[in-house]
C-alpha cells in the first residue's frame, strides 16, 4: 500500500514538474515572438489593430503564436502621446506601428532622439535593419498604418521613396476631401453652405483645408471653416450652430474628430445640419454620410507591410500605398430624421447603412414629425 501510495505521489509530482518546465517553456517562448508594438492616440482608432490583427492573420502570423501585438495608448490625450511613444520603444519591439499621422510624428522624433542617445543600437538588429543609420533612419521599422498627409507632414519623402526607415500606408484623408466634397453635393444638390471642421494645429488639417477650399472654388459653393483644436472649442462651435447656419457640415482631417462623433449625431439631430466623415466608422457614430476608408481596412492593408518586413524586406524599398478601395457610405435613417432630400443619382453611389444611433424614435428638427 505505501509503494503505491509513494508511486502515486512520485507520478503527480512528476506531471507538476512538466507542467511547470512546459509553462515557463511556453512563456520563454512568447517572449522570443516578434513584438509588434502598435502606438494609439484615440481609442477608437482600436479597430486599426483588430484589423491589423486579421491581416496578419491570413498572411501566416497569429497573435500569440508567430508574433506579439502590444498596443500602447494615450486616451485621447495629445499631451500624453510623447510619454507613449517612448514607453512603446522601451519594449523593444521588431516593429513599430503607427495609427496615425500624430502617432507617426511622435515615434519618429522618439526614434531620431533614441539614435542620438546611441540607445538604437540593439533595437536597429531586432528591427531587421542593416548598415549605420542616424535620426529616422535608426532602430525599429516604423509603419504608417493610415496616416493622412504623410509628405506634406514630413513623414516621408514621397509615396515611392520614402526614404529613411518608414513606409505603410498613406490613407489618402486630405486628398480625398475634393471627392468627398463633391459626393457630398451630389446626394444633397441644393446643398450651398458648407462649414468645414478642421484643426489647424495637425498638418492634414492644413492640408484638408487647401484641397476643400479648391474643390468648394470649383464647385461654386460657399465653404466656411470653423477651427477647432480642442474639445473644448469643438464643443462650443457645435454648440454656438443653430438651424439655417448651413446645408451641411464637411469633417477635415484630424484625430480630434474620431471621437467626436455622439456630438455631431446630437448637434445635426438639434439644427438639422447632416456632418460628411471621412469613413464608414464616422457613419456608425452618427454621419450621415462618409466618404473613405475604415479603420480595419486601414489595419488589414497595413498589416502587408508587418508581413514583408517580418520576411525580411527592407522598410526603405517598400513604397507607401493609399487605400485599396474607399467607399461613400451613407446613413438613410439619419437623412429620413432629418428631412432631408437626398438625391437618387448620389445613392447610386453609395452602400446604406442603418446606423445603431438611428434606431430610436427622434424629433425632426425641420418639421416637428416624429420619425420612428
Amino acid at each position: 500500500m505505501r509503494r503505491q501510495t509513494t508511486r502515486i505521489t512520485a507520478t503527480i509530482l512528476a506531471a507538476f514538474l512538466l507542467f511547470i518546465l512546459a509553462a515557463a517553456g511556453c512563456g520563454r517562448r512568447a517572449n522570443q515572438l516578434p513584438l509588434i508594438a502598435v502606438l494609439i492616440s484615440e481609442d477608437v482608432r482600436l479597430a486599426k489593430v483588430d484589423g491589423l490583427r486579421q491581416g496578419l492573420a491570413a498572411a501566416g502570423y497569429h497573435d500569440g503564436e508567430d508574433v506579439r501585438i502590444a498596443v500602447v495608448s494615450a486616451h485621447g490625450s495629445r499631451g500624453d502621446l510623447e510619454q507613449a511613444a517612448a514607453r512603446l520603444l522601451e519594449m523593444s519591439p521588431a516593429i513599430a506601428v503607427a495609427a496615425g499621422n500624430i502617432e507617426a510624428q511622435r515615434l519618429k522624433a522618439a526614434l531620431a532622439r533614441a539614435a542620438d542617445a546611441g540607445a538604437s543600437g540593439p533595437r536597429a538588429v531586432q528591427g531587421g535593419g542593416s548598415g549605420s543609420r542616424s535620426g529616422s533612419d535608426a532602430g525599429v521599422p516604423l509603419v504608417l498604418m493610415g496616416a493622412a498627409s504623410t509628405v506634406e507632414s514630413g513623414l516621408v519623402e514621397s509615396l515611392r521613396r520614402p526614404g529613411g526607415n518608414v513606409t505603410g500606408l498613406d490613407n489618402g484623408h486630405a486628398e480625398l476631401t475634393a471627392k468627398r466634397l463633391e459626393l457630398l453635393l451630389t446626394l444633397l444638390p441644393e446643398a450651398r453652405n458648407i462649414i468645414a471642421l478642421y484643426d489647424p494645429s495637425v498638418a492634414p488639417g492644413r492640408h484638408s483645408l487647401s484641397v476643400a477650399v479648391e474643390a468648394a472654388r470649383r464647385l461654386h459653393v460657399s465653404l466656411t471653416p470653423l477651427l477647432i483644436t480642442t474639445p473644448e472649442e469643438l464643443s462650443h462651435g457645435l454648440a454656438a450652430l443653430q438651424p439655417g447656419d448651413a446645408d451641411a457640415i464637411l469633417l477635415l482631417s484630424t484625430s480630434l474628430l474620431e471621437s467626436a462623433g455622439p456630438q455631431l449625431y446630437e448637434t445635426s439631430l438639434r439644427t438639422g445640419i447632416p456632418t460628411m466623415g471621412v469613413n464608414e466608422n464616422d457613419v456608425e457614430e452618427g454621419n450621415f454620410a462618409a466618404y473613405g476608408v475604415s479603420y480595419e481596412a486601414q489595419g488589414r492593408q497595413t498589416a502587408r507591410f508587418v508581413a514583408k518586413i517580418l520576411q525580411g524586406q527592407s522598410p526603405r524599398k517598400l513604397p507607401v500605398e493609399t487605400p485599396d478601395n474607399p467607399e461613400l457610405v451613407v446613413n438613410l435613417d439619419l437623412a429620413r430624421r432629418l428631412g432631408l432630400r437626398v438625391s437618387p443619382v448620389g445613392l447610386a453611389f453609395a452602400r446604406i447603412r442603418q446606423g445603431p444611433r438611428a434606431e430610436a424614435a427622434e424629433t425632426n428638427p425641420q418639421t416637428g414629425e416624429v420619425w420612428r
